[in-house]
């Protein structure tokens, strides 16, 4: 039975992307000077940052269906090689055939950065963006349409490039565009170096992560323990571990 509620999330999850900002299928070359990771968003319209010219770099989007199978298969080698430790470590452990049907579900968009004039006629894929459109539940039990920040990946040879950057951009200004409530991200706790990246670019712990709840918890319970036994307060305020936090950047 298809309700009311269901209907809104496909909707919202087949959203067309605003034609000014990212046409599907067009493609749109940036120059990046990576000594400086480029200017502010502010100072020319999206699509066009024109830097000095160090790499030149083609931004396109796509769906599942519409990815090459050169681009699917080099999506998964910088995906497995930036994370498959992260996973083997965590307790949610390495399970390709998972993780390869929520990277190319049908509903994931994919902005694509391919590196020009690098020595081969074929341009190389060396960056990507996944995200959808998505309703996420808040603390107040009110569902918020956000976009959802599935995976961020630039491959090693041309990380610290300012291309992580350049991909939480074009996806801030689809969610402005969009009037989405927040852009939102899981990231493993033990990856600081992705977590240091998005806090400086303006993320913060969501009110929906792990952490957050646990210390809602502690300070929403420690009025009532005054009035608890000891036994029910026994471990009770010990802290629990978790493997990954929720992430979340307000969009104004």
């Amino acid at each position: 039975m298809t309700t009311a509620k269901n209907k809104n999330h496909v909707a919202l999850a087949n959203k067309a992307l605003p034609s000014e900002i990212y046409p599907e299928g067009h493609e749109l070359e940036r120059h990046i000077d990576q000594s400086t990771y480029g200017l502010p968003s502010s100072t020319m319209p999206l699509g066009f940052h024109i830097h000095p010219l160090w790499r030149s770099y083609r931004f396109s989007i796509a769906r599942t269906k519409n990815l090459s199978t050169a681009d699917k298969a080099r999506v998964w080698e910088i995906f497995e090689d930036n994370m498959k430790n992260l996973y083997e470590n965590s307790s949610w452990g390495w399970k390709p055939a998972t993780k390869r049907k929520e990277i190319f579900h049908s509903q994931s968009r994919f902005i694509l950065v391919h590196l020009l004039g690098a020595g081969s006629s074929t341009p190389s894929l060396v960056a990507y963006a996944i995200f959808r459109f998505d309703h996420e539940e808040n603390m107040e039990d009110e569902m918020e349409e956000v976009l959802y920040c599935y995976e961020v990946h630039v491959s090693r040879d041309v990380q610290r490039s300012g291309l992580g950057k350049e991909l939480f951009r074009d996806m801030e200004a689809i969610a402005r565009k969009w009037g989405m409530k927040k852009v939102m991200l899981t990231t493993f706790t033990n990856n600081t170096q992705a977590r240091s990246f998005y806090e400086k670019i303006g993320f913060s712990i969501d009110p929906t992560s792990p952490s957050a709840i646990c210390e809602w918890r502690k300070n929403n319970t420690s009025a009532s323990n005054n009035n608890t036994s000891e036994e029910e307060q026994d471990g009770e305020g010990e802290d629990e571990e978790f493997d990954y936090e929720i992430y979340s950047k307000v969009i104004q």
